[in-house]
């Protein structure tokens, strides 16, 4: 099963926020995503515009939980949802729809 996490500036509104958020989200993300039980393969892909993270697990559900409340303990936003999950077939056409 497939799982991924998504801040672009569009979801973040505007490249602004994004600057906060991405430097230090990005490195809470690896180092949560390398030690968690439920990984067993991520990619993080970060561009000036985005940061995604892609990853096979066993266990969407608890995957899905723990990314929840790492960008939450990490964002300085708690006013807004910054981010989104997608699940499966959504992350993997989403996926295809960024590097195409």
């Amino acid at each position: 099963m497939l799982i991924s996490l998504h801040i672009t500036h569009s979801s973040a509104g505007g490249m602004t926020c994004l600057g906060d958020i991405i430097p230090g989200l990005k490195d809470a993300l690896d180092q949560e995503l390398a030690s968690n039980r439920h990984v067993d393969e991520y990619v993080i892909i970060r561009t000036c515009n985005r940061l995604e993270a892609y990853i096979a697990t066993k266990n969407n559900g608890a995957m899905k939980n723990a990314l929840d409340t790492l960008v939450r303990r990490n964002v300085p936003f708690s006013d807004r949802q910054v981010w989104y999950i997608l699940e499966d077939k959504e992350c993997i056409k989403h996926l295809f729809t960024v590097i195409c």
